[in-house]
């Protein structure tokens, strides 16, 4: 546990950090528990992509941050939740090699944030479905699956942006505790 905290706190970049949790729809947990190593991939996956796009946006910051994540894939009562945790700098590389800080209070607006995550994640979950990268779990046809997408694409889903941290090291010591444990 100490030297996975050792490394994750050593990459931290010297400004201010958001912790961004990003949790998939429950219509996918029977998919996650079927094809957990998948799933999990296409969740980094969104999760990046989602953070990238939109801070590369000059609306939002036009800048490419530094960011950590890590999987977290239960709830407090143990039941299956997947979601990561993501230390966003607050701040990036411009396009000329340069640093840019975010100078406002907040990461990005939470609504947009959720719209484009969901609209990524059901996307690579369909695109891998019908490449046949994921199975359907037991009980489930085609029916069942679109459903599903539907279902995912219509709903609220949760994403969190807590306040700016002075630094990033709260977040990983957070983190560890999930990471290096979990549970019993």
């Amino acid at each position: 546990a100490m030297r996975w905290l050792d490394r994750c706190a050593a990459r931290i970049l010297p400004s201010r950090h958001f912790h961004v949790i990003l949790t998939i729809a429950s219509e996918f947990h029977a998919l996650w528990r079927h094809n957990r190593r998948r799933m999990a991939a296409l969740l980094f996956a969104a999760s990046r992509d989602t953070l990238m796009e939109l801070l590369a946006d000059p609306k939002y910051l036009g800048a490419t941050p530094g960011i950590q994540m890590a999987l977290h894939d239960w709830s407090r009562s143990l039941s299956c939740h997947p979601h990561t945790h993501n230390l966003v700098s607050a701040g990036g590389i411009d396009e000329n090699g340069r640093w840019k800080p975010i100078t406002r209070d907040f990461l990005l607006p939470g609504a947009v944030l959720r719209e484009i995550f969901r609209g990524k994640f059901t996307a690579m979950v369909e695109t891998a479905w019908e490449r046949a990268e994921i199975d359907l779990p037991p009980g489930w046809d085609e029916a069942k699956m679109r459903q599903a997408l539907r279902r995912a694409r219509r709903k609220k889903w949760n994403v969190r942006i807590e306040a700016p941290y002075a630094h990033g090291k709260g977040v990983v010591n957070y983190l560890a505790r999930y990471v290096c444990g979990g549970p019993i």
